[in-house]
Protein backbone atom coordinates (compact mmCIF):
# COMPACT_ATOMS: atom_id res chain seq x y z
CA UNK A 1 0.00 0.00 0.00
CA UNK A 2 1.45 3.24 -1.14
CA UNK A 3 1.29 5.72 2.28
CA UNK A 4 1.27 9.35 2.20
CA UNK A 5 2.43 11.35 -0.78
CA UNK A 6 5.78 13.61 -0.59
CA UNK A 7 5.64 17.05 -0.10
CA UNK A 8 6.59 18.75 -4.06
CA UNK A 9 9.76 20.22 -4.09
CA UNK A 10 8.19 23.84 -3.80
CA UNK A 11 4.99 25.61 -2.10
CA UNK A 12 1.50 24.35 -4.14
CA UNK A 13 -0.80 27.15 -4.98
CA UNK A 14 -4.39 25.83 -3.91
CA UNK A 15 -6.49 26.69 -6.86
CA UNK A 16 -9.95 25.64 -8.18
CA UNK A 17 -10.24 23.27 -10.57
CA UNK A 18 -12.98 22.42 -13.24
CA UNK A 19 -15.37 19.39 -13.76
CA UNK A 20 -15.10 16.71 -16.37
CA UNK A 21 -17.23 17.33 -19.14
CA UNK A 22 -18.14 14.68 -21.45
CA UNK A 23 -18.31 15.94 -24.66
CA UNK A 24 -14.64 16.09 -24.36
CA UNK A 25 -14.18 12.17 -23.53
CA UNK A 26 -15.56 10.49 -26.58
CA UNK A 27 -12.84 9.34 -28.43
CA UNK A 28 -9.37 7.17 -27.24
CA UNK A 29 -6.39 6.63 -28.62
CA UNK A 30 -6.72 3.68 -30.73
CA UNK A 31 -3.96 1.55 -28.91
CA UNK A 32 -5.61 1.93 -25.64
CA UNK A 33 -7.99 -0.95 -24.10
CA UNK A 34 -11.04 0.11 -22.58
CA UNK A 35 -13.70 -0.52 -20.29
CA UNK A 36 -17.43 0.05 -21.03
CA UNK A 37 -17.36 3.18 -19.55
CA UNK A 38 -14.61 4.80 -21.40
CA UNK A 39 -11.86 4.64 -18.85
CA UNK A 40 -8.56 2.76 -19.68
CA UNK A 41 -9.24 -0.89 -18.85
CA UNK A 42 -6.95 -2.01 -15.75
CA UNK A 43 -4.63 -4.35 -17.04
CA UNK A 44 -2.71 -2.90 -19.06
CA UNK A 45 1.13 -3.35 -19.03
CA UNK A 46 2.73 0.46 -18.62
CA UNK A 47 1.23 3.96 -18.24
CA UNK A 48 0.87 5.82 -21.52
CA UNK A 49 2.81 9.53 -21.25
CA UNK A 50 0.31 12.51 -20.63
CA UNK A 51 0.19 16.12 -20.64
CA UNK A 52 -1.57 18.72 -19.12
CA UNK A 53 -2.56 21.50 -20.93
CA UNK A 54 -2.71 24.56 -18.87
CA UNK A 55 -2.25 27.94 -17.87
CA UNK A 56 -0.66 29.96 -15.31
CA UNK A 57 -2.60 29.88 -12.12
CA UNK A 58 -4.78 27.20 -12.70
CA UNK A 59 -3.59 24.51 -9.89
CA UNK A 60 -1.33 22.61 -12.46
CA UNK A 61 1.58 22.01 -10.12
CA UNK A 62 -0.52 20.38 -7.59
CA UNK A 63 -2.23 18.23 -9.85
CA UNK A 64 0.58 17.55 -11.89
CA UNK A 65 2.26 16.41 -7.86
CA UNK A 66 0.02 13.73 -8.02
CA UNK A 67 -0.68 12.49 -11.19
CA UNK A 68 3.10 12.36 -11.75
CA UNK A 69 3.55 10.43 -8.04
CA UNK A 70 1.47 7.79 -9.35
CA UNK A 71 2.57 7.68 -13.10
CA UNK A 72 5.43 4.78 -14.03
CA UNK A 73 6.66 7.32 -16.64
CA UNK A 74 9.52 9.87 -15.50
CA UNK A 75 8.72 13.50 -16.29
CA UNK A 76 10.18 16.72 -17.92
CA UNK A 77 10.55 19.69 -16.01
CA UNK A 78 7.42 21.85 -14.93
CA UNK A 79 6.53 23.90 -17.92
CA UNK A 80 10.40 22.67 -19.39
CA UNK A 81 9.41 24.71 -22.48
CA UNK A 82 9.45 28.15 -20.92
CA UNK A 83 12.66 29.59 -22.21
CA UNK A 84 14.70 29.65 -18.92
CA UNK A 85 13.49 25.97 -18.19
CA UNK A 86 15.08 22.04 -19.32
CA UNK A 87 14.00 22.27 -22.94
CA UNK A 88 13.76 26.06 -23.34
CA UNK A 89 16.52 26.24 -26.08
CA UNK A 90 14.17 24.59 -28.34
CA UNK A 91 11.71 27.33 -28.15
CA UNK A 92 14.80 29.94 -28.12
CA UNK A 93 15.91 28.38 -31.27
CA UNK A 94 12.46 28.32 -32.99
CA UNK A 95 12.48 32.08 -31.93
CA UNK A 96 15.54 33.14 -33.37
CA UNK A 97 15.38 30.96 -37.02
CA UNK A 98 11.54 30.30 -37.57
CA UNK A 99 12.84 27.10 -38.59
CA UNK A 100 9.53 24.70 -38.42
CA UNK A 101 11.17 21.68 -39.98
CA UNK A 102 13.85 22.15 -36.94
CA UNK A 103 11.09 23.00 -34.43
CA UNK A 104 9.66 19.03 -35.47
CA UNK A 105 12.79 18.00 -35.18
CA UNK A 106 13.57 18.75 -31.83
CA UNK A 107 10.09 17.88 -30.38
CA UNK A 108 9.56 14.77 -31.67
CA UNK A 109 13.30 13.94 -29.80
CA UNK A 110 11.45 14.70 -27.11
CA UNK A 111 8.08 13.28 -26.93
CA UNK A 112 10.22 10.11 -28.35
CA UNK A 113 11.33 9.66 -24.57
CA UNK A 114 7.61 9.64 -23.78
CA UNK A 115 8.16 11.84 -20.50
CA UNK A 116 5.11 13.32 -18.75
CA UNK A 117 4.88 16.91 -19.36
CA UNK A 118 2.94 19.55 -17.67
CA UNK A 119 2.69 22.66 -20.88
CA UNK A 120 1.61 26.54 -20.44
CA UNK A 121 0.44 27.20 -23.21
CA UNK A 122 0.31 31.13 -22.84
CA UNK A 123 3.89 31.07 -22.35
CA UNK A 124 5.42 29.75 -25.52
CA UNK A 125 4.85 30.52 -29.21
CA UNK A 126 2.10 28.69 -30.19
CA UNK A 127 4.04 27.03 -33.01
CA UNK A 128 5.50 24.91 -30.17
CA UNK A 129 2.47 23.87 -28.63
CA UNK A 130 0.99 22.38 -32.02
CA UNK A 131 4.25 20.55 -32.54
CA UNK A 132 3.99 19.08 -29.46
CA UNK A 133 0.64 18.07 -29.51
CA UNK A 134 0.59 16.58 -32.81
CA UNK A 135 3.99 14.53 -32.43
CA UNK A 136 2.63 13.93 -29.05
CA UNK A 137 -0.35 12.23 -29.96
CA UNK A 138 1.21 10.53 -32.63
CA UNK A 139 3.25 9.07 -29.87
CA UNK A 140 0.41 7.68 -28.10
CA UNK A 141 0.39 10.44 -24.88
CA UNK A 142 -2.71 11.46 -23.20
CA UNK A 143 -4.06 14.61 -22.62
CA UNK A 144 -5.51 16.60 -19.68
CA UNK A 145 -6.80 20.50 -20.41
CA UNK A 146 -6.93 22.16 -17.17
CA UNK A 147 -8.62 25.14 -16.57
CA UNK A 148 -10.60 27.81 -14.26
CA UNK A 149 -14.28 28.39 -14.65
CA UNK A 150 -13.32 31.71 -12.91
CA UNK A 151 -11.45 34.07 -15.16
CA UNK A 152 -11.51 36.78 -12.87
CA UNK A 153 -9.75 35.03 -9.67
CA UNK A 154 -7.06 33.45 -12.34
CA UNK A 155 -6.26 37.03 -13.67
CA UNK A 156 -6.00 39.01 -10.63
CA UNK A 157 -4.37 36.27 -8.80
CA UNK A 158 -1.64 36.05 -11.77
CA UNK A 159 -1.23 39.52 -11.99
CA UNK A 160 -0.59 39.68 -7.76
CA UNK A 161 1.94 36.69 -8.15
CA UNK A 162 4.12 38.76 -11.15
CA UNK A 163 4.16 41.75 -8.98
CA UNK A 164 4.60 40.64 -5.75
CA UNK A 165 6.82 37.38 -7.00
CA UNK A 166 4.95 34.76 -4.59
CA UNK A 167 3.80 31.92 -5.82
CA UNK A 168 2.86 29.68 -3.53
CA UNK A 169 1.52 29.72 0.57
CA UNK A 170 5.33 29.78 1.89
CA UNK A 171 6.62 33.10 -0.03
CA UNK A 172 2.56 34.96 0.25
CA UNK A 173 2.55 34.64 3.70
CA UNK A 174 5.79 36.76 4.51
CA UNK A 175 5.24 39.13 1.75
CA UNK A 176 1.21 39.39 2.05
CA UNK A 177 1.87 40.50 5.95
CA UNK A 178 4.09 43.05 4.59
CA UNK A 179 1.39 44.29 2.40
CA UNK A 180 -1.37 44.50 5.37
CA UNK A 181 0.98 45.69 7.98
CA UNK A 182 1.63 48.51 5.51
CA UNK A 183 5.70 48.11 4.99
CA UNK A 184 4.46 47.47 1.52
CA UNK A 185 2.46 49.22 -0.96
CA UNK A 186 0.93 47.57 -4.40
CA UNK A 187 0.57 50.06 -7.16
CA UNK A 188 -2.20 49.99 -9.56
CA UNK A 189 -2.14 46.80 -12.23
CA UNK A 190 -1.88 48.26 -15.75
CA UNK A 191 -5.24 48.28 -17.47
CA UNK A 192 -3.72 47.92 -20.96
CA UNK A 193 -1.34 44.91 -19.67
CA UNK A 194 -4.35 43.42 -18.63
CA UNK A 195 -5.87 43.51 -21.92
CA UNK A 196 -3.24 42.30 -23.67
CA UNK A 197 -3.02 39.62 -20.89
CA UNK A 198 -6.79 38.84 -21.62
CA UNK A 199 -6.41 38.81 -25.42
CA UNK A 200 -3.48 36.63 -25.28
CA UNK A 201 -4.70 33.61 -23.09
CA UNK A 202 -8.38 33.68 -24.98
CA UNK A 203 -6.28 33.15 -28.18
CA UNK A 204 -4.13 30.87 -26.90
CA UNK A 205 -7.24 28.83 -25.17
CA UNK A 206 -9.16 29.04 -28.60
CA UNK A 207 -6.16 27.67 -30.80
CA UNK A 208 -5.56 24.91 -28.73
CA UNK A 209 -9.04 23.53 -28.50
CA UNK A 210 -9.19 23.90 -32.42
CA UNK A 211 -5.68 21.75 -32.91
CA UNK A 212 -7.71 19.11 -30.25
CA UNK A 213 -10.91 19.26 -32.40
CA UNK A 214 -9.08 19.44 -36.10
CA UNK A 215 -7.01 16.60 -35.47
CA UNK A 216 -9.96 14.77 -33.71
CA UNK A 217 -7.64 14.18 -30.18
CA UNK A 218 -9.05 12.79 -27.36
CA UNK A 219 -8.65 14.93 -24.28
CA UNK A 220 -10.42 15.06 -20.64
CA UNK A 221 -11.31 18.82 -19.43
CA UNK A 222 -10.71 19.66 -15.71
CA UNK A 223 -11.41 22.65 -13.58
CA UNK A 224 -9.64 23.91 -10.73
CA UNK A 225 -13.07 24.68 -9.05
CA UNK A 226 -13.65 20.74 -8.62
CA UNK A 227 -9.82 19.96 -7.57
CA UNK A 228 -9.85 22.33 -5.15
CA UNK A 229 -12.95 23.31 -3.65
CA UNK A 230 -15.66 21.18 -1.96
CA UNK A 231 -15.43 18.80 0.26
CA UNK A 232 -12.21 15.89 0.13
CA UNK A 233 -14.43 13.25 -0.91
CA UNK A 234 -16.16 15.61 -3.97
CA UNK A 235 -12.23 16.47 -4.70
CA UNK A 236 -11.58 13.34 -4.70
CA UNK A 237 -14.13 11.57 -6.92
CA UNK A 238 -13.02 14.68 -9.52
CA UNK A 239 -9.43 13.15 -9.67
CA UNK A 240 -10.27 9.22 -9.58
CA UNK A 241 -12.18 10.54 -12.85
CA UNK A 242 -8.64 11.77 -14.24
CA UNK A 243 -6.38 8.88 -12.95
CA UNK A 244 -9.08 6.99 -14.75
CA UNK A 245 -8.85 8.53 -18.15
CA UNK A 246 -5.32 8.29 -17.92
CA UNK A 247 -5.22 4.39 -16.78
CA UNK A 248 -2.81 5.05 -13.95
CA UNK A 249 -2.36 1.25 -12.48
CA UNK A 250 -0.69 2.28 -8.97
CA UNK A 251 -3.80 4.04 -7.77
CA UNK A 252 -5.39 0.68 -7.43
CA UNK A 253 -3.00 0.59 -4.45
CA UNK A 254 -3.23 4.23 -2.77
CA UNK A 255 -5.80 5.24 -0.30
CA UNK A 256 -7.77 8.25 -0.69
CA UNK A 257 -5.59 9.92 2.27
CA UNK A 258 -2.75 9.77 0.74
CA UNK A 259 -4.22 12.64 -1.97
CA UNK A 260 -5.40 14.90 1.22
CA UNK A 261 -2.09 16.89 2.02
CA UNK A 262 -2.33 18.03 -2.21
CA UNK A 263 -6.35 18.31 -2.52
CA UNK A 264 -6.90 19.83 0.61
CA UNK A 265 -3.24 22.19 0.99
CA UNK A 266 -3.96 25.63 2.33
CA UNK A 267 -4.61 28.44 -0.32
CA UNK A 268 -2.70 31.28 -0.79
CA UNK A 269 -5.02 33.99 0.10
CA UNK A 270 -4.83 36.17 -2.74
CA UNK A 271 -8.29 37.88 -1.51
CA UNK A 272 -6.51 39.07 1.82
CA UNK A 273 -4.52 41.33 -0.42
CA UNK A 274 -7.04 42.32 -3.19
CA UNK A 275 -8.58 45.56 -1.24
CA UNK A 276 -4.99 47.00 -1.05
CA UNK A 277 -4.89 46.94 -4.95
CA UNK A 278 -5.99 50.70 -5.93
CA UNK A 279 -8.25 49.91 -9.23
CA UNK A 280 -9.10 46.21 -8.32
CA UNK A 281 -12.84 47.62 -9.28
CA UNK A 282 -11.48 49.17 -12.67
CA UNK A 283 -9.78 45.45 -13.12
CA UNK A 284 -12.36 43.46 -12.29
CA UNK A 285 -14.94 45.38 -14.89
CA UNK A 286 -12.44 45.20 -17.35
CA UNK A 287 -12.56 41.14 -17.09
CA UNK A 288 -15.65 40.72 -16.66
CA UNK A 289 -16.51 42.47 -19.84
CA UNK A 290 -13.96 41.13 -21.86
CA UNK A 291 -14.77 36.97 -20.36
CA UNK A 292 -18.33 36.72 -19.28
Amino acid sequence: MRGAMAQPAHPIAQEPVYSLPNHAMTDHPADAPMSASGAVAEGSSDDAPFIIWTFRRTGGTSLKTILFWLSTRESWQDEAFNRDRELGEITKKYEETRDLGQLSHDINEVVLQKKNLKHCVETVPYEVTSQLLRQAHANGYRHIVLLRRNEEHRQISLALALITKAWGPAQAEQTYSMIIRGERRLEPINLGWMQKQIDRDAIALGRLIRLFASKDIPYKMVFFEDLYTGTFAARVEHLKAIISWLGLARAQDVTDEAYRDVLMARSQNTSSILHFVPNLEEIRDLIRRQTE
